[in-house]
């Protein structure tokens, strides 16, 4: 944090000090909604191919339906 930044957080009224940190605790909350971490860089997400081999789909997937039977030609 810069220094000046803080010099002028300190000339701030108290009640304007309130909503500085208001503020700051928003955007705070903002970046861990967002993924970020503290230091301010993203969480890393698993990448392509993260799911493969957790599913399963039947080998008869795309066979015709039971109860759709009447509607086949």
């Amino acid at each position: 944090m810069s220094h000046s930044f803080i010099e002028k957080i300190k000339k701030l009224p108290p009640e304007k000090l309130q909503s500085a940190e208001d503020y700051v605790d928003f955007l705070l909350s903002k970046n861990k909604k967002n993924g970020m971490k503290a230091n301010g860089n993203k969480k890393k997400r698993g990448g392509l191919g993260i799911w493969k081999g957790k599913g399963k789909m039947a080998k008869d997937f795309d066979a015709p339906l039971e109860m759709f039977k009447e509607y086949q030609p």
